[in-house]
């Protein structure tokens, strides 16, 4: 089967929704399925991927100066999802709102193409008033369009389902399907390996150490405990990590 993919980024860009698209092309293709993955690729985050991914030029100016990851593909990326959507069997995208998704969507629906849609965030509590009513209305209006018009739409988590059946109904009812873990990455460890993970990171088989489990940080904080924060993606910005944490600790009402 020849499916096509439409996302918002590739996994160079680290978010949620990139990493299970990811594995779903992985998934897809260990299967034996033909996929086309169309994303957006601005410049901070050139991919490097399978030879059938078809990165899009985009702009990616509402994450870099008003906070909220939001890509628009260029005039040329539009010619290209409608290229690929007349030639695919099935398109499979994700979340309602992005204009790689209602483009892709739309040409799917022009072209009697089934429409498999993958819905994995309901409204974020942005802080400014002017961002959360723009987002209402958004959903309200385009996404309750597309999720409706959808062959089928899949939910992430309980929550997410419970907020959309309220916005509109769907061709089909529908489906939850939770992100799955990747074993051969995750999986636990005896003491002997935990022992060998902490000193190839460097880090004292003593000190706590935080594994992006934002949360945790708020007790330890508050305890006066040292920690240890680990990643291993790449480009990690130390100053833009300390700021992060700060805003968590300050929301949470720590000074």
């Amino acid at each position: 089967m020849r499916i096509l993919l439409v996302g918002n980024y590739y996994p160079e860009h680290q978010g949620g929704i990139e990493s299970v698209t990811d594995n779903l092309a992985r998934g897809y293709r260990d299967r034996g399925h033909r996929v086309r993955w169309l994303a957006a690729q601005p410049r901070r985050f050139p991919h490097a991927g399978h030879a059938d991914d078809r990165p899009m030029a985009a702009w990616n100016v509402t994450e870099d100066h008003l906070g909220f990851p939001y890509p628009l593909p260029s005039p040329a990326a539009f010619a290209s999802i409608l290229r690929e959507v007349r030639v695919c069997d099935l398109l499979h995208v994700h979340d309602c709102l992005y204009p790689a998704s209602v483009a892709a969507s739309l040409s799917a629906l022009a072209t009697g193409k089934p429409i498999l849609l993958t819905q994995h965030v309901g409204p974020v509590p942005y802080r400014r008033r002017t961002l959360r009513a723009a987002q209402y209305a958004a959903y309200h209006s385009l996404g309750r369009q597309i999720l409706k018009r959808a062959d089928q739409v899949v939910f992430v988590s309980p929550t997410v389902r419970s907020w959309f059946s309220r916005l509109c109904a769907f061709r089909r009812p529908p489906a939850l399907v939770a992100n799955g873990v990747d074993l051969e990455r995750f999986h636990p460890v005896d003491a002997v390996g935990r022992l060998e993970l902490r000193t190839q990171q460097g880090v004292d088989p003593a000190t706590p150490m935080l594994l992006f489990v934002v949360r945790s940080l708020v007790p330890a904080w508050k305890s006066g405990r040292r920690l240890t924060v680990v990643s291993n993606g790449g480009g990690l910005n130390p100053r833009g990590c300390a700021q992060a944490c700060a805003a968590i600790l300050r929301d949470a009402g720590v000074k």
